[in-house]
């Protein structure tokens, strides 16, 4: 988790029931698996967060 994710985290947390007013849904994906990331930043959150395992080639 870097500063500008957890802000722009919090973005959607604060505008969350305007985005679902127009019709959307926020789900925060991360490359890193869950226990990395920080409890301040998944406490308060009220979407869910999904671990995106990329393979490298």
């Amino acid at each position: 988790s870097t500063p500008g994710c957890t802000k722009e985290a919090g973005d959607f947390r604060d505008n969350l029931h305007d985005l679902s007013e127009a019709g959307l849904d926020v789900v925060g994906i991360s490359p890193d698996p869950p226990p990395s990331w920080p409890s301040s930043v998944i406490r308060g959150l009220t979407f869910p967060l999904l671990s995106v395992r990329i393979a490298k080639c």
